[in-house]
């Protein structure tokens, strides 16, 4: 999903999602997905592939465990088809650099087809349950 937001980025379209970002987020009714996206930002977007990214590698990997949804409550928010993928922040920055060197060199991107690609959500994975069972709201207090 990388590769293909690299296919053709929109600058517009990346400014109305990190614009808009934290309203989603805060609209969200799903705790898990809301514990897996609080501390996610947008660094870049396509027509319909979205980069996000994490401080932690954790929750990175909880967001990407989780991406069938994640992209169905974020289709649903925004009013178009996104396919979302996240990165960590060091990860983006290798990323962001080899996006623009290979720019430099001419290198052009090409759409890798997903073929519907069924991601596998472990409902054990034990990085999910650990994550769950600290940010369900029966755990967090709101003041």
């Amino acid at each position: 999903r990388i590769n293909n937001c690299f296919v053709n980025p929109q600058k517009l379209i990346l400014e109305e999602l990190k614009e808009k970002w934290s309203s989603f987020v805060n609209a969200i009714n799903d705790s898990q997905i809301l514990s897996v996206l609080v501390d996610t930002n947008v660094v870049a977007a396509s027509d319909i592939y979205v980069i996000i990214t994490s401080g932690s590698k954790g929750t990175a990997e909880l967001v990407n465990l989780n991406i069938n949804k994640v992209d169905e409550v974020a289709s649903e928010y925004f009013n178009k088809k996104l396919k979302l993928v996240a990165i960590t922040d060091e990860e983006w920055i290798v990323q962001k650099k080899e996006y623009i060197q290979n720019l430099k060199n001419k290198k052009t991107y090409s759409l890798i087809e997903e073929d519907d690609i069924q991601y596998i959500e472990k409902e054990n994975d034990e990085l999910a349950d650990i994550a769950s069972e600290i940010f369900s709201e029966d755990k967090i207090e709101f003041n």
